[in-house]
């Protein structure tokens, strides 16, 4: 498919559906709201089976301005999270590139305050406003877009954070905001839910014309976005003058009975994605000599993980092992590639690493 004509666009926004209908008319409220109108909108539905295509198509017949910025492509079946993504960047050509989920509320001035931000820094290769928790209630959703809609003040991510075992986690989810995080800062990376990147940014650090690495299908996508962009030189901030409020569903648990019922809702895949994606981003991406320097935090981490999987999810496990074997050549080519032309030292990552 040609590139849709978004290069007269500032920003091209990238929004992904799958069975997203009770969303929508919220997320795409938003997007007519906003004060930037130098966007364009293309709308991927990933074969959904719901009436998503429906509510997407009245609604843009009611917001004639969004309608003139839009497009709308229907896959025939859900190809998941990174190759529908992959599918707007290459649709797309414009300067900046945002990525929205369809469980995602916008402030008016999200897109405006992020690009001003990425004018002004030309380092960054991607930014993120501050993301609080959107509680969204089924009972009561459509009956005014803009009110019952459950906003809350309870950061759902200020940015990935990164440890020395190598667990990524978003930082400050679960914090009331009390304006403790109302400085712009660098982060490691930003996460997958509502980031804006720079496109020559993307460009640079894709793998045969692919930004997002499609094998890793889905989970940890953003991680892996993020280390190839550090790796790469390319700065990420998180930006609080502006923020999103996201309905998520995998929430963050702290206690082991709590992690145990958390993870039985799970579809079993995509544990296997977790388990393995992981492993195969910190072999991708990072370096030989900072994973021995880590190596015994590692290793406790790691070794927590794989009792619990055993007894707890051991087909998950075994699974997950030997997806990871099957991929470890292609893995090892890109790691090649990756590293051949990374321009950051092993030493200058290390200071992420908390």
């Amino acid at each position: 498919m040609n590139k849709f004509l978004s290069s007269q666009f500032k920003t091209a926004v990238g929004l992904v559906v799958y069975n997203g209908s009770k969303y929508l008319p919220y997320t795409l409220a938003r997007l007519a709201e906003q004060t930037a109108k130098d966007f364009f909108v293309l709308i991927i539905d990933n074969g959904s089976v719901d009436n998503s295509l429906k509510v997407i198509q009245d609604f843009l017949l009611t917001a004639p301005e969004l309608n003139k910025r839009s497009r709308l492509v229907k896959n025939k079946k859900n190809l998941l999270f990174a190759r529908a993504h992959n599918q707007a960047i290459q649709w797309t050509d414009s300067q900046y590139l945002l990525m929205l989920n369809q469980d995602v509320l916008l402030d008016p001035t999200y897109i405006s305050e992020l690009e001003k931000f990425m004018d002004t820094h030309p380092e960054a290769g991607a930014c993120q406003g501050k993301i609080l928790k959107w509680q969204f209630n089924p009972v009561t959703y459509r009956l005014d877009l803009h009110k019952n809609i459950h906003k809350t003040p309870v950061f759902d991510s200020g940015g990935l954070v990164i440890t020395r075992s190598r667990h990524s986690y978003n930082a400050r989810e679960g914090e009331f905001d009390q304006g403790q995080a109302n400085e712009a800062s660098e982060i490691f990376g930003v996460v997958g839910t509502v980031p804006l990147y720079r496109r020559e940014a993307l460009i640079d650090v894709a793998w045969q014309g692919k930004v997002l690495d499609e094998d890793l299908v889905m989970y940890k996508e953003d991680v892996d976005l993020a280390w190839r962009l550090r790796l790469k030189g390319y700065k990420s901030y998180y930006v609080p003058t502006t923020a999103a409020y996201h309905d998520r569903t995998l929430a963050k648990p702290e206690r082991l009975a709590l992690v145990t019922k958390s993870r039985a809702n799970w579809p079993p895949q995509l544990k296997v994605y977790s388990c393995r994606n992981h492993w195969l981003v910190l072999l991708k991406n990072d370096c030989w000599g900072n994973l021995f320097r880590h190596s015994h935090h590692i290793f406790w981490y790691e070794l927590k993980k794989f009792i619990y999987r055993l007894f707890f999810e051991t087909g998950v496990l075994f699974k997950a092992i030997a997806q990871f074997i099957k991929m470890l050549p292609a893995t090892f080519a890109k790691r090649r590639t990756i590293h051949k032309t990374k321009v950051v030292s092993c030493r200058e990552l290390r200071r992420w690493f908390v």
